[in-house]
C-alpha cells in the first residue's frame, strides 16, 4: 500500500500514547465501562467460549490503548512482511446505536493495524453490553453517576476532569438528549 505524507501521519499518530486521538480513546473507553456499571444495562454473552466467531470490525470504534510504542511498530512491522496474527478480544458497547468496542486482549495489534491505515482488523467479541437509554449525570464533584435499579443513581467513581474526558461526556449528554427529543417528535409530543 503506498501512502501519501498526508496519510502517513494520520497513520502513525495511531501509536502516539499521548495524541489527542490517543486521550480521546482512554476518554471513550474509561467513560463506556464507567457506563456499563449501571444494573439496568442488558449485557449478552456467548455460552460457549469455542463458539465465539471471528468476525471483521471498524478498526476506528476499536478504544485500543498503546502501552509500548515500539511494540506496535515492531508488530506493523511483522504484520506488512505477512504475519498472521490472533484475533483481539474485544467487549461491545452499543450507546445511542452506536458501537464502539473496548479491547481486553490485543491493544497492540490494534495499534499496529491503524499504523498501517487498515480500515477493519479481526475480532472475537467476548460480551456486548446496551448502554442505549441509560441515565447518567455528574455530582457536584464532577463523578459520574449512572442509572441503576435499586437507586435513583449509582456512583462509577469515574471523575470528570481533563478537557478530552468533557468532550466526551458533553457529546454523549448531547447524543441523550437528542434522542429525547427525536423521540418526542416521533410521537408527536412535547420534549
Amino acid at each position: 500500500m503506498t501512502l501519501n505524507i498526508a496519510e502517513y501521519w494520520l497513520c502513525t499518530d495511531a501509536i502516539d500514547p499521548v495524541s489527542w486521538k490517543s486521550n480521546y480513546r482512554v476518554a471513550m473507553r474509561e467513560f463506556l465501562t464507567a457506563l456499563s456499571v449501571s444494573t439496568i444495562a442488558p449485557i449478552a454473552r456467548p455460552e460457549d467460549n469455542k463458539k465465539r466467531k471471528v468476525i471483521k470490525i471498524n478498526l476506528h470504534s476499536v478504544m485500543y490503548e498503546t502501552f509500548h510504542p515500539l511494540r506496535a511498530k515492531r508488530m506493523a512491522s511483522a504484520m506488512h512482511a505477512g504475519v498472521i496474527f490472533p484475533p483481539i478480544l474485544v467487549e461491545e458497547k452499543v450507546f445511542q446505536h452506536l458501537r464502539y468496542y473496548v479491547v481486553l486482549d490485543g491493544n497492540h495489534r490494534a495499534a499496529a493495524a491503524a499504523y498501517l491505515c487498515e480500515t477493519k482488523i479481526k475480532a472475537q467479541v467476548v460480551s456486548s453490553t446496551d448502554l442505549t437509554g441509560i441515565d447518567f449525570t455528574l455530582d457536584n464533584k464532577n463523578i459520574l453517576l449512572v442509572e441503576s435499579k435499586h437507586a435513583d443513581y449509582k456512583y462509577t467513581g469515574l471523575k470528570i476532569e481533563t478537557e478530552v474526558m468533557n468532550i466526551v461526556y458533553n457529546t454523549f449528554k448531547n447524543f441523550k438528549d437528542y434522542s429525547i427529543i427525536k423521540e418526542a417528535v416521533e410521537h408527536g409530543t412535547q420534549a
